[in-house]
């Protein structure tokens, strides 16, 4: 019998590491985070900490700014990132993409995404904690960030 509770505490300990776990690299998305294209495009991703996100894409060649949203989350060494809402009116929705952590830190997040052949190198410009209602501004805030990120 003891044996069976010594065993039932173990695997109780195991399963509550792993959730802290997780938990503590869910929180490392939290913040505001830019990608630069090697085709002067550039990513400016705003994760809250519940996982949901708002991204503009600018630089491209239309000179349209392309809005996404969603939720990303940490699962087993890989970023899943569920995309809800695409401003591109040919996009299809929901999508989901996951990009493996190759290394991710408070400055730095390197992924290598299914289908692309580069890592995807993002840094960290600003660490947004106050929830759900950091992206009530993004938009408004857009510009202010594009302008702190190039001068990094």
């Amino acid at each position: 019998m003891k044996k069976f509770i010594a065993l039932g505490f173990a695997v109780v300990l195991v399963i509550a590491a792993a959730l802290l776990w997780q938990h503590f690299n869910q929180s490392k998305l939290t913040g505001t985070w830019v990608f630069d294209f090697d085709d002067n495009v550039q990513s400016v991703i705003t994760v809250a900490p519940n996982g949901s996100y708002v991204c503009h894409v600018e630089g491209l060649t239309n000179g349209r700014v392309v809005k996404l949203e969603g939720t990303m989350q940490i699962k087993d060494g890989f970023v899943i990132d569920l995309c809800t809402n695409d401003s591109q009116t040919n996009a299809a929705v929901p999508r989901t993409m996951r990009g493996r952590i190759i290394r991710m830190n408070d400055h730095e997040m390197v992924l290598k995404w299914n289908g692309m052949t580069k890592d995807a190198v993002s840094r960290k410009v600003e660490n947004n904690s106050s929830g759900p209602n950091l992206l009530l501004n993004r938009d408004a805030d857009f510009l202010r960030l594009r302008m702190q990120s190039s001068k990094l």
